[in-house]
């Protein structure tokens, strides 16, 4: 719908706009591993052989989390699917919702990746204790995220509604689920 100095592209926005941002977010994650002295650091010069010692152990600690992934994920698509079966405007409003929503998910998910990788490089240092130091901070880091996020979609729900659209029935249908969806943010 066009914002600020940027024309009304709609669906090539859209698709401007999310490739700009996954390049965005390759530069930024290259640049974090590329830098020695950072806690991740990529040496394209090292080995890259694979020891089958830590693939099984990176399984053991990973294993509970990629079977939820697949449990979320199926949960996901049966419930567009029956969503998809109310109707457009329905089906429209879940999708604005949705999409608001995995604002939520980036920040819950890149946290976890972050959580994961400082554990595993803690227990790989055998310092367990430096392990639950970054589980509880990066615990603290997502309920202050998760809070701020919640407050942000109650105040500003029509707003945010009205950044994907200007149909006035898929924003007034998609305020009480973001209400709904506040609160699920500060559970996610």
């Amino acid at each position: 719908n066009g914002l600020f100095f940027f024309p009304r592209l709609e669906v090539l926005g859209a698709a401007i706009a999310t490739a700009f941002g996954n390049f965005v977010s390759f530069c930024m994650a290259y640049y974090s591993l590329r830098h020695k002295g950072r806690y991740l650091y990529l040496d394209l010069h090292e080995s890259w052989r694979i020891d089958k010692k830590y693939v099984g152990d990176i399984m053991r600690i990973s294993s509970s989390s990629l079977v939820e992934q697949m449990f979320l994920r199926m949960g996901f698509f049966m419930y567009a699917k029956s969503i998809a079966i109310l109707g457009t405007i329905v089906f429209a409003t879940h999708q604005l919702c949705m999409n608001i929503m995995s604002i939520s998910f980036a920040f819950g998910d890149g946290l976890q990746i972050a959580n994961t990788s400082l554990v595993g490089q803690s227990l790989g240092a055998k310092r367990p204790d430096m392990a639950k130091i970054h589980s509880k901070v990066t615990q603290m880091i997502g309920i202050i995220v998760g809070v701020i996020l919640a407050l942000i979609v109650v105040v500003f729900r029509k707003e945010l509604l009205g950044l994907f659209t200007t149909d006035t029935a898929v924003i007034d249908m998609g305020k009480i689920p973001l209400l709904i969806i506040a609160v699920t943010i500060l559970f996610q």
